[in-house]
């Protein structure tokens, strides 16, 4: 027989949320047709598989269900995979808008922007990436007031949203993700915990910003901060 996988690609919601949203759904599914939750750092794929000696009407009926499934999830929905990734979706919608995108990162360390310029064609609609890690860096080079930092500490929604600000107007983008926060394993000038991380957003609306605790493992925070980023920033993007 034939084997036949699709895979939905979500981003935002973990997989005891999705189960609930789709439970009907799931409880209702063929039973040829089987469904696998696939959660990694910040993002679950959710794989629809099934056999048949029938090839056409395999594909047909497993895309049938993957197009319902996707228009349940439509809101954390980026795509298929092979198909699409979170960056590709920033990458076209950036252009489509004749916006550039800038990064200024502290924890993350980069990460966010070489996730970005891995791509092919990455300079149409990428200015710039700064990391700001030490705190003198924000406030002398990128042009953070002090004042705020000492109110409110380097690690708060404050100061990622004047990140976020001041690289939109050093490299003259429309829109820019900012990070802050403690990768660990130990704190450093913030009174925030391990794991704390602030991530904001800058856009031609304005700025909005989410405080997470991503947990003790340095990788772990630095994947889930960047993954969180880009669900932030290509749901800002696709209110255009």
């Amino acid at each position: 027989p034939f084997i036949y996988h699709k895979t939905l690609l979500t981003y935002g919601k973990g997989e005891s949320e999705i189960q609930e949203i789709i439970a009907s759904w799931e409880a209702q599914l063929p039973v040829d047709i089987k469904l696998a939750y696939l959660p990694s750092l910040g993002r679950v794929r959710l794989r629809l598989s099934s056999s048949s000696r029938d090839q056409q009407t395999l594909k047909e009926d497993v895309d049938a269900q993957m197009s319902v499934l996707n228009g349940l999830l439509n809101d954390i929905s980026i795509g298929f995979e092979d198909q699409t990734s979170i960056q590709d979706q920033i990458s076209t919608k950036l252009q489509k808008q004749d916006c550039f995108l800038s990064v200024v990162e502290s924890c993350t360390g980069g990460a966010i922007a070489g996730e970005i310029t891995i791509l092919e064609g990455a300079s149409s609609y990428f200015k710039a990436g700064m990391i700001a890690y030490a705190t003198q860096i924000k406030t002398d080079v990128l042009g953070v007031d002090p004042v705020l930092i000492e109110k409110h500490s380097v690690v708060s929604l404050p100061v990622a949203e004047a990140m976020a600000l001041q690289s939109n107007i050093v490299f003259d983008s429309q829109y820019a993700i900012a990070t802050t926060g403690v990768a660990g394993p130990k704190t450093t000038d913030s009174l925030a915990s391990v794991g704390a991380v602030c991530i904001a957003i800058a856009s031609p609306r304005g700025v909005f910003s989410q405080e997470f605790n991503f947990g003790n493992s340095r990788e772990r925070v630095i994947k889930k901060a960047t993954n969180k980023a880009f669900e932030m920033l290509l749901k800002e993007i696709s209110k255009n």
